[in-house]
């Protein structure tokens, strides 16, 4: 466990604790009696963002996504960051450690910037929330390899989706990219929904009501929500276009398979007559009968084949 303290302006404290086990947090919280139900809290790998009071004491807990790579599901897009703070103190609690937090300290903190617990932890929110902006500006690149597979054709590239689509064929390797982003937009989708429902409860906190800091996030989270949306639809209407651009590929496929099964109907037709061998039939003995037949099959296969084309079926 690695722990750091600095000092706001108003002579409070910021405490954080990086990669804590439970018997170092239960230590810590021996020093500064925090809820131990928070702490549990702390260390639940999946818990999703939530907020709650004790006795003075904020607590919340945020996700911030991971931009690497990964499964579909919260655990493994996203890390879970816990904020306990009053007016005295602010300790913040991660398993992994984040960039945002050295920006915010020697940008905010050490220069003096930031005068109170509310106001860090309005800037750690924000701090969160740019993980999710991230996020959103990485779908650029595969979303843009996803319109040029559905529209021209070609093989995903494994320095954007990795090699493990390799093995599949481009119908399915189209189809579940597609999907897996659309399920990741989703998992973010749900993460910045929650987070909504923290600042909302932070407004009702008397050292942050009225914060314009505070209200710029709320804008800023709604804003990030409404590209979040927006990607997650983009990716519904490329599998629509890509689900209608197959069925035409189809439909043109058994297009012409219908138009050859039709030329050579009538052929079948005449090879049957003229190959029932009954005694009574004046064709056999023509001299060039074979010829006729000939020509008549041939006749009717290019006036099929022409008739087929001037109808635009060919």
């Amino acid at each position: 466990m690695k722990i750091a303290e600095l000092a706001l302006n108003d002579g409070s404290t910021w405490v954080d604790i990086l990669e804590p086990s439970m018997q170092e947090l239960q230590e810590f919280n021996d020093l500064h009696n925090l809820n131990l139900h928070f702490i549990r809290d702390c260390l639940e790998p999946d818990h999703l963002p939530k907020y709650e009071e004790d006795e003075g004491m904020v607590f919340f807990i945020l996700r911030a996504l991971l931009n690497e790579e990964s499964q579909a599901t919260i655990q493994a897009m996203s890390t879970k960051f816990a904020v306990f703070f009053n007016e005295k103190r602010i300790i913040t609690v991660h398993r992994l450690p984040h960039e945002f937090l050295g920006a915010l300290r020697d940008k905010y903190v050490i220069p003096g910037r930031v005068g109170t617990t509310a106001e860090l932890a309005i800037r750690i929110i924000r701090g969160v929330l740019n993980s999710y902006r991230d996020f959103n500006h990485g779908l650029a690149s595969p979303m843009a390899h996803v319109e040029d597979l559905v529209f021209v054709g070609g093989k995903p590239e494994p320095s954007v989706f990795g090699t493990d689509w390799a093995t599949a064929n481009k119908n399915s390797q189209v189809i579940e990219i597609i999907y897996h982003l659309r399920k990741q937009v989703g998992v973010a989708e749900r993460l910045c929904e929650l987070t909504d429902d923290i600042l909302l409860q932070l407004h009702e906190n008397e050292c942050i009501r009225g914060s314009q800091e505070h209200r710029d996030v709320i804008d800023y989270r709604l804003k990030l929500q409404n590209q979040l949306n927006e990607s997650g639809e983009n990716l519904q209407h490329l599998l629509q276009v890509y689900l209608s651009l197959s069925s035409q590929r189809t439909n043109d496929v058994m297009r012409v398979l219908t138009v050859f099964s039709v030329l050579f109907m009538p052929l079948t037709f005449v090879v049957g007559v003229y190959g029932m061998n009954f005694d009574n039939m004046p064709e056999l003995r023509w001299t060039h009968g074979y010829l006729a037949v000939w020509i008549a099959m041939v006749g009717i296969v290019v006036f099929l084949f022409f008739w087929f084309k001037r109808r635009n079926w060919l």
